[in-house]
């Protein structure tokens, strides 16, 4: 059984997304006994929990012709400079704008009784207290709104989103080293997605300051520009599929070391 970690940072969702959706194809009854979830890892954590990958989709694919750039591409499309693009981006919200609630409740009206104990059992989501300055893990959710809201939270950064008047924002701002999830669980197996440590490779196995029991991955980024660039449709889908297909890669990668355990 493994725990997961799922951290933050925005678009490498894809990379998430892209390793469970590769991850559930050829090993559907792969074990996870915990998932902690930070921004856009809670973004994607309920539906990889559940193994509905599918629910994803219409997110961070192809496949429905929509990727989450889109909308600000069109948003944008009366800003004719890349500087006024990016005051857009700030004044009116993140690239998961279009992330409101109604998919999660949608999401949760398709699930069956045995799921949603998956989800109470299984997931962590993980925010940050600006009044205490302590992360905050939300567990053992008794109602699929109790997850929603926690999601949210995670994944309200401010500048992004409007946090003013919210004591809880994004999580990533207390999880700034892995290691304070995995001390939770020290003697477990960990998979870990692009978390942020001191061994900036992506590593598989025991690393500087890493538990011997954690698989960590990371997306290899490419080099698209993608702010200056973000009039261009091609250039953001270039983006995501690059870290779907790099997700996809390392999810073939982890299998073969978990074959062999």
């Amino acid at each position: 059984m493994y725990n997961v970690y799922l951290s933050g940072g925005g678009l490498k969702g894809a990379y998430q997304y892209g390793f469970f959706k590769e991850l559930y194809l050829r090993c559907p009854a792969f074990p996870i006994k915990r998932v902690y979830a930070v921004s856009v890892g809670a973004i994607n954590s309920a539906p990889i929990v559940t193994k509905k990958i599918q629910a994803l989709d219409q997110f961070w694919n192809n496949e429905s012709g929509v990727h989450p750039f889109d909308a600000i591409v069109n948003d944008w499309s009366d800003s004719p400079t890349a500087s006024a693009r990016l005051y857009s981006f700030f004044k009116h919200g993140s690239v998961f704008k279009n992330m409101k609630h109604k998919p999660y409740e949608d999401f949760f009206d398709s699930i069956n009784a045995d799921e949603w104990k998956m989800i109470r059992e299984k997931l962590f989501i993980i925010s940050y207290c600006k009044k205490t300055k302590t992360p905050q893990i939300t567990g053992h959710c008794t109602t699929p709104r109790q997850v929603i809201g926690a999601i949210a939270a995670s994944a309200r950064f401010p500048g992004l989103f409007d946090a003013r008047d919210q004591d809880e924002i994004d999580g990533i701002f207390g999880t700034r080293n892995v290691h304070e999830v995995l001390k939770r669980h020290p003697d477990e197996k960990w998979l870990c997605l692009d978390v942020q440590s001191e061994n900036k490779k992506k590593s598989q196995g025991q690393g500087q300051g890493q538990p011997a029991n954690a698989r960590i991955y990371q997306p290899i980024v490419c080099s698209i520009p993608w702010v200056s660039q973000a009039s261009s449709v091609l250039s953001n889908r270039c983006l995501l599929d690059h870290l779907i297909a790099n997700g996809r890669d390392d999810a073939r990668d982890f299998l073969q070391g978990f074959e062999k355990d």
